[in-house]
């Protein structure tokens, strides 16, 4: 989450995760559309955004709180508003406490929902062995017929077979555990 303006309580702002340069980009427009309009730009208003949702917080009056939270929307890049601005002429007030419970509780939920990391792709693998295996089985099977003659090649036949099946094996058990 990148935090714009500083709102003094001696923070510092944490950076998303996810996409920090997105997220402070999408800080500073949303920032510079509340200053560029007359209705907002004088209010204390604090900008966050965290994963393209700006959060607006702040005291102000109702009809400044509605104004930022339509242009928040609006700004280029940004998917949703949380308003979290006070505004007690019309009894609005944000509760920081159960609101902060509540938004922690949605991170640690969707902290469950992120995809796992990127594995070794299986097809990659699979290429290396199907080029590889067929280059060392016919430079084994030359070797042999050169340095004992046809009669090595059962064994060498047999040596293959073998260690394909010790590889078979252990990679059942790997699995197993």
């Amino acid at each position: 989450m990148a935090t714009l303006p500083d709102d003094g309580d001696g923070e510092e702002a944490p950076l998303s995760r996810g996409l920090p340069g997105l997220d402070v980009r999408l800080t500073y427009q949303v920032a510079h559309d509340l200053l560029a309009d007359d209705r907002t730009r004088r209010e204390r208003i604090v900008v966050a955004v965290r994963d393209g949702v700006a959060i607006l917080s702040g005291r102000t009056g109702a009809e400044v709180r509605e104004v930022a939270g339509s242009i928040a929307l609006r700004s280029h890049g940004v998917r949703d508003v949380c308003n979290r601005i006070d505004a007690p002429d019309t009894g609005v007030r944000v509760e920081r406490q159960r609101f902060d419970a509540i938004v922690a509780g949605l991170v640690a939920e969707s902290s469950r929902w992120d995809p796992p990391p990127p594995a070794a792709s299986r097809t990659g693998v699979l290429l290396l062995v199907a080029v590889l295996a067929p280059a060392v089985f016919w430079s084994l099977l030359l070797v042999t017929v050169a340095e004992a003659g046809w009669w090595g090649v059962p064994a060498m036949l047999t040596a293959v077979a073998l260690s394909a099946f010790a590889v078979v094996v252990l990679r059942h058990r790997s699995r197993r555990r």
